[in-house]
């Protein structure tokens, strides 16, 4: 790669913050509603994203689990 230089990890992280203090929404909770969100559909018209079909598979799997657990542990006669 004839064009590429190394730099200093000081310069690097000079230019991490530089870039995201560029950016507001890069935030936490941006962050974490953008790992939730479902990545193969677009935002709908009203600005609503969809979560990600594993993470509602996962959430189903713990109510299940949890319900057999309730169950087992205290209904059964």
């Amino acid at each position: 790669m004839p064009g590429t230089q190394h730099i200093h990890e000081d310069q690097m992280r000079e230019c991490l913050r530089e870039a995201f203090a560029q950016d507001p929404e890069v935030g936490l909770l941006w962050r974490l509603t953008q790992g939730i969100r479902d990545p193969g559909s677009p935002v709908e018209e009203n600005k609503r994203q969809r979560l990600h079909p594993l993470l509602v598979i996962f959430a189903a799997l713990l109510v299940i689990a949890f319900a057999t657990f309730l169950y087992f542990a205290y209904f059964q006669p």
